[in-house]
C-alpha cells in the first residue's frame, strides 16, 4: 500500500525522544520507497538517505536497501509496528546510531499524510543490464531510485561514491512542483515522475549544492504520458519506469 510517512521522533533507549531530522518515506503501491533524512539545523545537510524495497508480514518490517548513502554495500534492517489510538506508527527495532557507532535499541513514532493525487510512479537507474537494482550488484554500479506519492517525490542516486538526493513537493492548490531539498551534483529526473504538470522550478541549493546561494531556473518538458518499462535517458543515466500505479 502506498503511503508518506514523516518521522515525528526517534528515540534510543533509554534516552528521550527527539527529532533532529526532517525524515519523510515515500513509499509507492508497489512497495518501492526511499527514505531521506535531512538534518534541521542549518545548512540542513543530508543525514542519511536510502532506498529500496520494503516487505510487511503482520506487525514485522523489512526494508531492503539497494542504494545508501552511507554504505557502498547496503544490506537491510528490521523493525516491528503498532498503531497508536491516535492513528500514528510506532516501529521498534534495534540499528546502528551513527553519531556513536553502537547498535542500540530504538523507537521511531510515525505519522502518515493523505496522498492527493492518488499517484505513485517509480524510476530505477538501470546499469549492466538492468541490474543495479538487486541488493548484490556492483558496489561501484550506478544505482538511483526515485519514488513519487501523491504530492512528494523523492530521489537518490550514487554514482562512484557520489550521492545525489532531491525532496520535491506540490503545494496544495499549486500547479508547479518545488524542490525543496537538494544535495550532490548528479542529475535526477524526479520532474519525470510528476507528471501531471509543467514544472518551472526556482531551487535553493542546500546540503552540498550552491554554497554562495545562488538560484537556478530551470524549465521542465513533462511528457502528458507515461507508460511502466518506459525508458528515460537522462545525463550520463538510462532510467526505467518500473511503476505508475494509480487509484
Amino acid at each position: 500500500m502506498a503511503s508518506i510517512s514523516e518521522r515525528i521522533y526517534i528515540r534510543w533507549l533509554p534516552d528521550e525522544a527527539k527529532e533532529p531530522t526532517s525524515t519523510l518515506v515515500t513509499t509507492s503501491a508497489k512497495s518501492f520507497f526511499v527514505d531521506i533524512r535531512i538534518l534541521q539545523d542549518p545548512p540542513h545537510e543530508l543525514y542519511w538517505g536510502f532506498a529500496g524495497i520494503s516487505y510487511k508480514d503482520g506487525s514485522q518490517g523489512r526494508w531492503m536497501h539497494t542504494v545508501d548513502s552511507r554504505s557502498d554495500n547496503p544490506t537491510e534492517d528490521f523493525g516491528s509496528f503498532e498503531q497508536l489510538t491516535n492513528g500514528d506508527w510506532l516501529e521498534k527495532g534495534k540499528m546502528l546510531d551513527f553519531d556513536d557507532g553502537k547498535v542500540k535499541v530504538y523507537e521511531e513514532v510515525w505519522r502518515d499524510s493523505e496522498i492527493l493525487p492518488r499517484i505513485s510512479t517509480v524510476l530505477v537507474l538501470e546499469e549492466d543490464g538492468g541490474k543495479a537494482f538487486q541488493i548484490n550488484s556492483a558496489a561501484n554500479a550506478a544505482k538511483g531510485t526515485i519514488v513519487r506519492v501523491g504530492n512528494y517525490c523523492q530521489g537518490i542516486m550514487k554514482v562512484k561514491g557520489e550521492v545525489t538526493c532531491e525532496r520535491w513537493t506540490l503545494d496544495q492548490g499549486a500547479e508547479e512542483w518545488r524542490r525543496i531539498f537538494r544535495t550532490g551534483n548528479g542529475v535526477l529526473p524526479c520532474q519525470v515522475a510528476c507528471i501531471d504538470h509543467s514544472v518551472q522550478a526556482k531551487d535553493e541549493m542546500q546540503g552540498g549544492g550552491d554554497t554562495e546561494g545562488n538560484h537556478e531556473i530551470r524549465k521542465f518538458e513533462i511528457h502528458t504520458e507515461i507508460h511502466n518499462r518506459d525508458e528515460i535517458t537522462y545525463g550520463e543515466h538510462k532510467w526505467r519506469i518500473v511503476e505508475n500505479s494509480t487509484w
